[in-house]
């Protein structure tokens, strides 16, 4: 399983953390992958950016394998406060098809090293 979400403020979006506590039983019986999106500048790209706090005390609780941070994206004309603040001056793409495309294979390595996932 792979689960993504957001990152606002250095917190992960509600939905994500929800799907995780709802699903922490049926998540701890088969290999589990995080991943984050956010930063709204290239530091994502530079170096490997570790899970924060709360994403990291979710993984802990289902035995997720990894967790990568990707970066975000936010439109010029993004709505909301304070979104629409932030755009003014971190409007833009920052997400890497390429470091998606490395954690795919990652996450494809690691379960064919592993063998089958445990039936539920």
């Amino acid at each position: 399983m792979v689960v993504g979400g957001a990152l606002y403020a250095s917190r992960w979006h509600r939905q994500a953390r929800r799907f995780v506590r709802r699903h922490a039983s049926e998540l701890r019986q088969c290999p589990t992958f995080f991943f984050s999106s956010g930063p709204l500048d290239d530091s994502a790209g530079r170096a490997a950016i570790p899970p924060v706090k709360q994403v990291k005390a979710l993984m802990d609780r289902v035995g997720a394998r990894e967790h990568v941070t990707f970066g975000g994206r936010l439109t010029p004309d993004a709505k909301g406060f304070p979104a629409s603040a932030m755009a003014k001056k971190n409007s833009g793409d920052w997400r890497d098809p390429v470091q998606v495309q490395a954690l795919a294979r990652s996450v494809a390595a690691r379960l064919h090293q592993g063998g089958p996932a445990p039936s539920t």
